[in-house]
């Protein structure tokens, strides 16, 4: 049983532990090796259950000690399910993660779309003779037709926030990301 409770505490502290990265690549490489641990916890409970049927067998066999093998019995057992309850938990946060950071990854995009396409409509220029103002005006319904392609996707975007962690949906980064993209969507439209 102490080899059993030394067991479950190591991969308890290793589960427990903060760290879900900061970036796609590392909460991947974090998942990978969480699903490693599954694996082992997962490996590792015939010969938790032979511990627990070896202690209920002296308990069943009314041994002299079979108050205190209950006791830690019960003990190992609520162990057991911490731990699996841990590793659940885990696993969701670090799912969670991955998907606030494709968020952003997928947010970066339209970030950058948005930029450029601000830049050519809020541009000054008017053109300087028919043939300047004939391009600024094919390039400015070229960006209006763009827009309406890019609404979907911020739209998909929009939902794809609504999907996120609730941690993670009400973090000030996401709520300002949408903020601004529905600023500047308004912009566009007038």
């Amino acid at each position: 049983m102490a080899d059993e409770e030394n067991w479950i505490k190591e991969k308890e502290q290793i589960v427990s532990a903060g760290d879900i990265g900061h970036d796609l690549t590392t909460i991947n490489l974090l998942l990978s090796k969480h699903k490693a641990l599954e694996n082992q916890v997962i490996s590792h409970e015939p010969q938790l259950q032979s511990v627990v049927a070896v202690g209920e067998d002296l308990v069943g066999r009314d041994h002299f000690g079979a108050t205190r093998v209950q006791d830690r019995l019960a003990e190992i057992k609520t162990m057991w399910q911490n731990l699996l309850d841990l590793v659940a938990l885990r696993r969701r946060r670090l799912e969670e993660a991955v998907d606030f950071h494709q968020f952003f990854a997928d947010a970066d995009d339209v970030d950058i779309w948005m930029l450029d396409t601000l830049r050519l409509v809020s541009s000054e220029d008017v053109g300087r003779d028919e043939a300047n103002v004939q391009s600024l005006l094919k390039k400015h319904n070229d960006a209006a037709e763009e827009l309406k392609n890019y609404e979907t996707t911020i739209q998909a975007l929009h939902q794809q926030a609504s999907e996120l962690g609730e941690h993670d949906r009400e973090s000030a980064e996401v709520i300002m990301t949408i903020s601004v993209w529905c600023s500047i969507l308004t912009i566009f439209k007038y």
